[in-house]
């Protein structure tokens, strides 16, 4: 069952290739929420408040965060998947 949210798929979404170019896009945007991989072998970068489940096929393999301090690299951009990913500034 979908969790009723303020979250809106319009706003809240963006479809990529590979999880490098979502959190490539993610970064150059500063924005936080997380890279799901989809059945298809595309990637949907989403904002926070996405409600688990909207996608049945998703599976969540990034959670992504910005703080304003820049200390990490980004080389490993997409690390084992199921791992959190703290980006600095």
């Amino acid at each position: 069952m979908v969790e009723r949210t303020n979250w809106n798929v319009a706003k809240c979404t963006e479809s990529f290739d590979s999880c490098e170019e979502a959190l490539s896009y993610m970064s150059s945007h500063s924005f936080d929420g997380m890279i799901l991989e989809r059945e298809d072998g595309t990637f949907t970068a989403v904002c926070p408040t996405y409600p688990d489940g909207f996608y049945p096929d998703a599976k969540i393999i990034k959670k992504v965060s910005y703080s304003e301090s820049h200390s990490e690299s980004q080389d490993n951009c997409c690390p084992e998947p199921n791992q959190d990913v703290k980006i600095n500034f």
